[in-house]
């Protein structure tokens, strides 16, 4: 309940304005349309984009059906599974109001999201989706799990309940959409609050970085062209931070290769540090990396790319 909202920069009638819509956690959220010089005009009731049940959280603007015009994204979560932790589409009709058709487009993810991203991941010309949802089981979220593989103890991220894992959808081209998760390699469990795509290994096909909270650490899902994500963050960074916020992804020495920066929730003042400094304790510290959490780091962290991972 306390996590907040999301806000969403869209141009609703092309007129070259940027419009806001904000997402409201427990009432009704609100589009305002720019009016020009600075000024804004509440257009949520005439549009139908209020979405007043339900706790909303984030909001991704996309052009779902190519028709020119922006459509909304809204994600919704909660403790139950019910119609109004569904997601929302809200298609625009070019008119100056939305349409909400998630069910329709097969995209009304049930649940307890945090926030979506579009991407083109098989290359074909239409948006897929990943959406990004946490588990509501809050007393083992910061609990290490482990799994027995051949040799040894690792990590273990599998779902324990129906609804804990990110999902991504195919956009099938036909105004539907497809959950092609377990085949994608997208069956995991955290607590994730960011999706950035980027093409990190520059073979023409977007990536997807996800930034986790808690213990798990952030995922870097690579596209093996094969029409699913494998997650190679250890490849790519020597360390991350410890509980993701979000993340930006861009150029920023000008060397035509993808930077990274995360943001943690790390305190300002030193007896606050301390306060929240058990996941940095050297003992578990040491056990989460050995066995494959990663080595999280308590603070932002700007990860410049090298020419080579």
């Amino acid at each position: 309940m306390y996590n907040g909202g999301g806000v969403a920069v869209i141009d609703i009638d092309n007129d070259g304005l940027m419009d806001l819509y904000f997402t409201s956690r427990q009432k009704e959220c609100k589009l305002y349309h720019n009016l020009g010089g600075l000024k804004f005009e509440d257009i949520t009731e005439q549009a139908g984009v209020a979405a007043e049940s339900g706790l909303k959280t984030g909001v991704a603007v996309v052009d779902v059906n190519a028709d020119g015009f922006q459509d909304l994204y809204v994600c919704r979560t909660g403790l139950k599974p019910n119609p109004d932790r569904m997601n929302l589409l809200f298609i625009n009709n070019g008119n100056g109001s939305f349409t909400e058709k998630a069910a329709e487009y097969g995209i009304a993810d049930i649940s307890p999201s945090q926030c979506a991203n579009f991407l083109d991941y098989d290359l074909d010309g239409d948006l897929d989706l990943y959406v990004v949802n946490a588990p509501i089981d809050f007393t083992n979220i910061n609990n290490l799990d482990f799994r027995i593989a051949p040799g040894k103890t690792v990590r273990s991220q599998t779902p324990q309940l129906e609804h804990d894992t990110d999902r991504f959808y195919r956009n099938d081209g036909n105004g539907h959409f497809s959950d092609v998760s377990q085949a994608a390699g997208v069956w995991n469990r955290a607590w994730g609050l960011s999706a950035t795509a980027s093409d990190f290994n520059n073979d023409g096909y977007p990536d997807l970085y996800i930034g986790n909270d808690f213990v798990m650490p952030d995922f870097v899902l690579i596209n093996n062209r094969k029409g699913g994500f494998v997650d190679e963050g250890e490849q790519y960074f020597r360390h991350t931070s410890n509980h993701t916020m979000g993340v930006d992804i861009a150029d920023l020495n000008n060397d035509a290769l993808p930077d990274v920066v995360s943001v943690d929730m790390l305190a300002e003042s030193w007896k606050r540090r301390k306060k929240l400094v058990s996941t940095m304790l050297l003992d578990r510290y040491k056990i989460m990396a050995d066995k494959g959490y990663g080595y999280q780091m308590m603070r932002n962290a700007l990860q410049i790319r090298s020419a080579q991972v």
